[in-house]
Parts: structure tokens; sequence; C-alpha cells
């Protein structure tokens, strides 16, 4: 997936569940994100009919889940930390893109997750660290009816 470089993280802040996802989006990357970790899997779902003896399957939804750490500034006022606590505690969607960080065409994968867990630990030799786990959900656009809107690469 990834080119070289670091990891960088950004949170589409226009974003809503049900709106359009077709114009320019807005993301703001998150700086002081840390350890990022990015899994994703596939699987297959049964859709096996009591009309037929055969067991049948086929492809599901692609699975991703992200893992990274933040490390708040003493003192400094955290937009990104109360946002992303916002859309934990309202149990939101955000739309978020995971790249090489390239300066130009970075590669990666932007998707719709939700905020699973979110920790924070305080080592005494170490600044805090608040650890936030996301997973792929399901989000809509803005269209009638609405529509999947499916994690795509960048």
């Amino acid at each position: 997936m990834f080119r070289g470089g670091t990891a960088e993280l950004s949170l589409d802040s226009a974003w809503t569940n049900y709106t359009d996802v077709s114009g320019t989006p807005t993301y703001t990357v998150i700086d002081q994100a840390v350890d990022v970790t990015f899994d994703f899997d596939g699987g297959s779902a049964d859709v096996s009919s009591r009309i037929s003896n055969n067991q049948l399957t086929v492809e599901s939804l692609k699975s991703a889940k992200i893992s990274f750490g933040y490390r708040p500034q003493k003192g400094a006022s955290e937009t990104m930390a109360d946002t992303l606590s916002t859309k934990f505690t309202t149990d939101a969607p955000i739309r978020v893109m995971i790249t090489d960080g390239a300066a130009s065409s970075p590669n990666g994968w932007v998707g719709i997750y939700r905020i699973a867990s979110i920790s924070e630990s305080q080592p005494n030799a170490d600044g805090a660290m608040i650890t936030y786990n996301l997973e792929s959900t399901p989000g809509f656009d803005g269209s009638t009816p609405p529509a999947l809107i499916d994690m795509a690469r960048v």
C-alpha cells in the first residue's frame, strides 16, 4: 500500500453521514498521530438457501481497522482530540484517509469509520498518549435513496 515515507492520517471535517461525498473533501491532517496501524481484510458471507443443499458464499464487504496514538500538547487547546471525542460519544461515523504522506500523488485508502474505543495513558517518564481504535462502518451519501459509500483507493 505505501511507497515509503510515514503514514499520514487525515479527517474529512466537512463530511457527515447522508451527505454527498462527490464534492471536494476538507481533509485535516491529524498532526499528532503516531504509531499508525492499518489492518485491511475481506471475507465471505453465507448466502445459502433452504431450497438448495449446497452451501453458497460470496465475497463480503471489506473490513478495515485503524489504530493510532495521539500525543496531546500540554496546556494547548486540543481541537482534534475534542472533535474525535465528540464523534466517539455521539457514535457519529467519520471519513478518514490514510496515505503514505507523499506530497505529490499520495497512495492510500479513504473510508468511513466509527471510533470503537479510546484509551488514555500517562506514564511517569513519557508524555500522555490517547489511543484511538477505528473500525470501518457503513456510510451513506445524500442521494435518494441513500447509496452505500465504499472504501476506495487514493
